[in-house]
């Protein structure tokens, strides 16, 4: 540090911050959108609008299932264009909503749960 000479202070406000998520989130959406498009998790080829409708209530679904790191909401939209639109409300996929509502799990506990149950063959 040099004596006598002021650092330079980057400050963002909050309206900044948000903006900056924003553009953060929309990238997110995006880089999925194009790996969905190219290798999709699905027998199913989504039209590129509707991947993009999927994708984006996927991502708002998980934040409110309290998802934050970016893995685990990749796992989840990964899993909601493989099994369909909120197929947690499904009647025969209660336990998925179980586990995702269960709010003593991390989200990457609940994400593994949800692994495993497909993995063993869960409807």
């Amino acid at each position: 540090m040099l004596k006598g000479k002021h650092e330079a202070v980057l400050v963002l406000r909050r309206p900044q911050l948000a903006a900056l998520k924003r553009d953060l989130d929309q990238r997110f959406v995006d880089r999925m959108v194009h790996e969905f498009s190219t290798k999709p998790p699905g027998r199913e080829v989504m039209p590129p609008s509707q991947l993009q409708s999927v994708v984006t209530d996927a991502v708002e679904r998980a934040k409110g299932y309290g998802f934050q790191r970016e893995w685990d909401i990749y796992r989840y939209v990964r899993f909601q264009v493989k099994r369909g639109p909120s197929f947690e409300e499904r009647t025969d996929m209660n336990w998925a909503a179980a586990i995702l509502a269960d709010t003593q799990l991390s989200s990457t506990e609940k994400m593994d749960k949800l692994a495993y149950r497909f993995a063993v063959g869960a409807p």
